[in-house]
């Protein structure tokens, strides 16, 4: 169980830039990595996209169990997003790839909204995000990420916010 003490602390190193010390605490308590420290409910890895921690998010998903790196990456917040749904929102190219490379299924997840990180990176207009995750997409001719279940598409969508391009 995680300590109420340090769920404060990394929420602290987080705000405060201090990524080694984060990777401290996670690798004295693993299970830091699935605590939800922001009302939110963000982990410590929703906070590294948010700030384009490529770095952390890298060295950390190397340094731990694959299992651990595949739960966590699972977590969502508050609107279902996970990390991979908030890189591909925000365009953190290189984020979106290393977490497409470690679990590509991530890219068919979706959040509260019905939307899924491809999805979201083309409504948003954050081309090479989106063009990041559709070529780690397993199957190419799936177009289920690209529609929500109320009919909407990825080209409906790009259109009204006028993502042209």
């Amino acid at each position: 169980m995680v300590e109420v003490v340090e769920i404060e602390s990394l929420f602290n190193y987080a705000m405060k830039g201090q990524w080694k010390e984060v990777l401290e605490v996670c690798k004295n308590n693993p299970r830091a990595l699935e605590t939800k420290v922001t009302k939110a409910e963000d982990s410590v890895l929703h906070i590294a996209v948010y700030v384009g921690q490529t770095i952390f998010l890298t060295t950390l998903l190397e340094n731990i169990n694959e299992d651990v790196s595949l739960a966590i990456l699972n977590i969502p917040n508050s609107k279902g997003n996970t990390p991979l749904h908030l890189a591909a929102e925000l365009g953190k190219v290189d984020i979106c790839n290393t977490i497409a490379k470690r679990d590509p299924k991530l890219i068919l997840c979706r959040n509260f909204k019905d939307e899924t990180p491809l999805y979201l990176a083309a409504i948003h207009g954050t081309k090479d995000a989106f063009y990041c995750l559709h070529g780690h997409l397993q199957n190419k001719d799936d177009y289920s990420p690209c529609i929500k279940s109320n009919g909407d598409t990825i080209l409906h969508s790009t259109i009204s916010n006028e993502y042209f391009g």
